[in-house]
């Protein structure tokens, strides 16, 4: 009996240790770029404005069918000139954001 006890304490023990030691990875999006906003709204599930860094104007869009909508679901799409372009998969659709000049 003791035998048993002592191994359950030894794996149980065994277990909590890897537990603890495994790294735990969080994927980080940058918001610098085109592409690094789409990814981090496709990844929180939701459209919405991070802003412009390097000045201009920026535009999110939302499609459940196809990246090119999505594309053009962006604000300004269309009435200005693009300087950088993302787009992203999610769960539920793609989701792009547009920097303009």
């Amino acid at each position: 009996m003791r035998s048993v006890i002592f191994s359950f304490v030894v794996c149980l023990f065994a277990c909590t240790n890897i537990q603890a030691q495994s790294p735990v990875y969080k994927q980080s999006y940058t918001t610098y770029t085109a592409q690094g906003v789409a990814e981090r709204m496709a990844a929180e599930g939701q459209c919405r404005h991070y802003g412009n860094p390097t000045g201009g104007y920026e535009g999110v869009g939302y499609s459940p069918s196809s990246p090119e909508a999505a594309k053009r679901n962006c604000c300004y799409w269309g009435t200005r000139p693009a300087r950088d372009i993302g787009i992203a998969r999610g769960k539920r659709g793609w989701y792009a954001c547009v920097r303009y000049q």
